[in-house]
């Protein structure tokens, strides 16, 4: 029976290297993963409510009616 654990134990000293890299490979490419999100993130920037408004009007979200009197709304809020 000792002589299985000892096997296992070689074993597992043996995976320690091959771990070590996988975690330091892992961990790098989270780094990039997060950082490459947040740039992309940034390129857009925060969209002004009219930019909203449009965009949704051309996905056909709202109708005209609704669109020109949500532009109007937005145009006086702009004004105060």
């Amino acid at each position: 029976m000792m002589q299985f654990w000892s096997g296992v134990a070689l074993n597992i000293w043996r995976l320690l290297p091959y771990l070590f890299w996988l975690l330091i490979i892992a961990g790098i490419f989270l780094l990039l993963r997060s950082y490459l999100t947040d740039a992309a993130l940034k390129v857009g920037g925060p969209q002004s409510a009219l930019e909203i408004l449009r965009l949704r009007y051309a996905k056909g979200e709202l109708s005209q009616e609704e669109y020109l009197r949500m532009k109007q709304d937005l145009g006086e809020e702009e004004k105060r």
